[in-house]
C-alpha cells in the first residue's frame, strides 16, 4: 500500500519550440528510451521507467508549455537511492530529449502530434475502482510485505492483547483501572516495587475498543509512512523507545493511577518523522506539503489530550522523545550504513535513555521515601501519650 512518503524531483527546461512540438518531441524520447505511457491529458504524457539495478518502477510525469518543458520523476518510496535515481532519470530523458531535437525536424514533431492529439480525443474509459480492489487496499495494511513489515505486526499485536483481554471477561468498552493493570498498564507505585516492565508493555494496552480503534488508525496513517521512510530496524526502534520514554514522562507527572496505550509511541513516530521533514532530506515542497498536515494532526491530538481522563503528558513525552529519536538517527537515514555501525548508534541511543530513566526513578523513589518517612514522623507525633 503506499503510504509511505514518496520521493520526488522536477526541473524545467526552456526550448524554441511551440507546446504541440514539444509534445510530439516527447513521445519521440518515450520511444527512444523505451519507456511506456500509462497516461495522458492535453497538455503532456504519465510514463513509467524502471531502474533495471533495483526492478523498482518510477512514475515520470512530462508537460509542455509553450517553450516550456516540465519533467517530474516520482517514486512511491523515500529511500536515498530514490531521490538520487529521480534526478538521473531526468537527467536521462532530457538526455535523450536534446539528442532528438537536433535530429527531427518540426514537421516530424508536428504529425507525431497528430497522432497523439488522435489518442487523446477518443480517450478508454477509466475503470472506477471496485469496493474489492479498495478492500484489498485496505487490509494490505495490515499484512506485513517487503515495503510495510514492522507497522502490520505492531498492529495485530495491540488487536490481539485486546481480543485475549476481552475474552478473559474485561469490559470490550470499558476496562476498568484493574483490568489495565492485570495486563500490563503503566502504574508507578508497582513500577517502583520492581515491576519495570510495564513502561513497555503499557504500550500494547488500551482501555476500550474506542480507545483501540483510534490508535490503530493513528498507526495505520504513520506507520507504514514512516517505515518506508527510514527503514524496518531504524521505525522499530524509534516506535519502541519512544513509547518507553511516553511511560516514563506519564509516570513522572502521574504518581497515582494507570496509564496505557499506542498514543505516546504514535506520537513519538510522529516527532520522527516532524524531524526528518524539518532537515533538508529530501524534497523540498513535498517535505513543506507533508509538515502542514504533521503539524495538524499533533495540533488537534494534543488540544483533545487536554481532557479530563487522557495521558497528555505521555502524548507530550512520546512527541519530545520522537523528535530527539529522529535528530538522532537522522545520518543514518540520508546515507546507508553498514548493520554493525547501525546498531551501534542505535545502542548508544538506548544506554543513554536508560541512563537518564534510572536517574530519574532514582529521584522519583527518594522523594516517595522521604514522603513516607514524613508521614509516619507525623503519626508518632499525633498519638497522644497514655494515661
Amino acid at each position: 500500500m503506499a503510504l509511505n512518503i514518496p520521493s520526488q524531483t522536477s526541473q524545467e527546461f526552456l526550448y524554441e519550440l511551440n507546446r504541440n512540438e514539444i509534445i510530439g518531441l516527447i513521445i519521440f524520447t518515450l520511444e527512444k528510451l523505451e519507456w511506456y505511457g500509462v497516461g495522458i491529458k492535453e497538455d503532456g504524457i504519465l510514463a513509467e521507467a524502471e531502474d533495471t539495478e533495483t526492478s523498482e518502477w518510477y512514475a515520470i510525469e512530462l508537460v509542455a508549455e509553450p517553450q516550456k518543458l516540465f519533467v517530474k520523476s516520482m517514486s512511491e518510496k523515500g529511500k536515498a537511492h530514490n531521490w538520487e535515481r529521480n534526478k538521473r532519470n531526468i537527467e536521462i530523458f532530457v538526455t535523450a530529449f536534446n539528442e532528438l531535437r537536433d535530429s527531427l525536424t518540426k514537421e516530424e514533431l508536428l504529425s507525431k502530434y497528430t497522432e497523439f492529439k488522435e489518442v487523446l480525443d477518443s480517450p478508454d474509459e477509466v475503470e472506477k475502482t471496485s469496493f474489492k480492489e479498495k478492500l484489498k487496499e485496505f487490509v494490505s495494511f495490515i499484512i506485513p510485505t517487503e515495503f510495510s513489515f514492522i507497522a502490520p505486526i505492531l498492529f495485530w499485536i495491540n488487536v490481539a492483547v485486546f481480543i485475549l483481554m476481552v475474552l478473559s471477561g474485561v469490559d470490550f468498552m470499558r476496562p476498568n483501572s484493574q483490568n489495565i493493570i492485570d495486563w500490563g498498564g503503566n502504574n508507578l507505585p508497582l513500577i517502583l516495587t520492581g515491576e519495570w516492565w510495564r513502561l513497555l508493555t503499557s504500550v500494547f494496552v488500551h482501555g476500550g475498543f474506542e480507545h483501540l480503534a483510534f490508535n490503530m488508525l493513528a498507526l495505520f496513517y504513520v506507520g507504514a509512512m514512516l517505515e518506508g521512510l527510514i527503514g524496518r530496524i531504524l521505525f522499530a526502534f524509534s516506535y519502541l523507545l519512544s513509547g518507553l520514554i511516553a511511560s516514563i514522562v506519564s509516570v513522572n507527572f502521574h504518581s497515582v493511577g494507570v496509564s496505557a496505550g499506542a498514543s505516546g509511541a504514535i506520537f513519538g513516530s510522529f516527532g520522527v518523522l516532524l524531524a526528518l521533514l524539518l532537515t533538508n532530506y529530501g524534497d523540498k515542497e513535498l517535505r513543506v506539503r507533508f509538515l502542514f498536515g504533521v503539524l495538524f494532526f499533533i495540533g488537534i491530538n494534543l488540544l483533545a489530550g487536554m481532557k479530563q481522563g487522557i495521558d497528555n503528558a505521555g502524548h507530550i513525552g512520546g512527541l519530545a522523545g520522537g523528535i530527539l529519536i529522529g535528530l538522532m538517527i537522522y545520518p543514518l537515514v540520508i546515507k546507508p550504513r553498514t548493520p554493525k555501525f547501525t546498531f551501534s548508534v542505535l545502542g548508544l541511543i538506548l544506554v543513554g535513555v536508560v541512563c537518564i530513566s534510572g536517574f530519574v526513578f532514582t529521584s522519583i523513589y527518594n522523594n516517595v521515601v522521604q514522603y513516607d518517612k514524613q508521614i509516619k514522623m507525623f503519626e508518632i507525633k499525633e498519638v497522644k501519650p497514655s494515661r
